[in-house]
């Protein structure tokens, strides 16, 4: 009987040994799963750096307004999760071809924040106003400064030539305002604009100037993508570096003669018409218009298995541009509106 006593208990301590055996191995997975679902997606309250600089002009932390803004867009910021992922995986691929150009042109590093600012690196971007590209540029402040808009070239979609539009105009501003937080400020209100404000309050320090309420947020919101880019695992983004897509590699080839029919000219180079934008999405129309005068700039993937590689990270290129003539002619046409109504009626009340 005795036997039979140490066989039950014997059998009952192995039984609940084994329950508890399952039962630590599914807590494990659940919380592996648990940290899978949660590396992307993690709330963390922040709070402003003690110090802070833009261009290596020190913001003014100790100003009650200043703080105050700064608090607000580092919130903002901060908890909108997702979009500080996307921002982040889009500027690790983005961001190096940006900070080459910069650095070639003698511009301070910081400027590539004003690229997230306008538009969160999405190429396909077209505002109302017309303003179009990573750098937003209008098709007037573009030509000005050297690119091509027209029905079949687009050359805002292009990040390297309009890159370095964007670094002539911070060099021309920089020229007449003398200091690169003036110069971000004014890439959202003008150059006019911030020299009429200068001139009426008489003040030359941003943070001290009254301006309109999208331009008194901009460079703060500049500042929290610089500080929540530069340390995103400090402030919740937690991505692996195989999980990261870098620069994918391209020939650059030049076409001194017009192409009709860009679909067959794609498909000789082993892509679809969809592909061939991805790479090169300043063609807008139906034609690459080119001549021994004017060659057009074609982007090539070295690599032909780069659909493999970018089959997880549609996130970087979005869909290709497919603006056609009509739609280039009215948004230049409606930007031509709102300059003559709605922008000089604010530029009055401003005054």
């Amino acid at each position: 009987m005795k036997i039979k006593n140490k066989k039950f208990f014997l059998s009952l301590i192995v039984f609940f040994f084994i329950i508890s055996v399952f039962k630590i191995i599914s807590i494990f997975f659940s919380s592996q799963n648990s940290s899978e679902s949660s590396k992307f997606f993690r709330v963390v309250s922040i709070s402003v750096p003690k110090s802070i600089n833009f261009a290596n002009e020190n913001v003014p932390i100790h100003n009650p307004k200043v703080l105050d803004l700064l608090k607000k867009e580092f919130s903002y910021n901060s908890f909108w999760d997702s979009q500080l992922k996307l921002f982040y995986q889009r500027s690790y691929y983005w961001f190096p071809m940006i900070e080459k150009i910069l650095k070639n042109e003698n511009i301070p590093d910081d400027f590539k924040y004003l690229a997230v600012v306008e538009s969160g690196l999405v190429n396909n971007k077209m505002q109302r106003t017309g303003a179009a590209g990573f750098w937003q540029f209008i098709p007037t402040t573009a030509q000005n400064y050297g690119l091509i808009v027209n029905e079949n070239l687009d050359e805002r979609y292009d990040l390297e030539k309009s890159t370095y539009a964007a670094c002539r105009y911070f060099k021309d501003a920089y020229k007449l305002l003398g200091s690169y937080t003036l110069v971000a400020a004014s890439y959202n209100m003008g150059i006019n604009g911030i020299q009429r404000k200068i001139k009426q309050q008489e003040n030359q320090n941003y943070y001290d100037l009254i301006l309109s309420k999208e331009t008194s947020k901009y460079l703060f919101r500049a500042l929290a993508a610089k500080t929540l880019l530069s340390n995103p695992r400090k402030y919740g983004v937690l991505i692996k570096k195989n999980q990261l897509l870098k620069q994918i590699e391209t020939k650059k080839l030049f076409v001194d003669s017009t192409v009709n029919n860009i679909e067959k000219f794609a498909q000789f180079y082993n892509m679809n018409i969809n592909d061939f934008l991805l790479f090169n999405p300043w063609y807008v129309g139906n034609a690459i218009v080119s001549n021994k005068n004017k060659k057009s700039k074609i982007l090539i993937p070295v690599n032909p298995n780069y659909k493999k590689i970018l089959v997880n990270f549609g996130f970087i290129f979005q869909n290709p541009i497919s603006l056609n003539t009509k739609q280039i002619k009215d948004s230049i046409k409606e930007f031509q509106q709102i300059k003559d109504t709605t922008q000089i009626k604010n530029e009055q009340k401003e005054s």
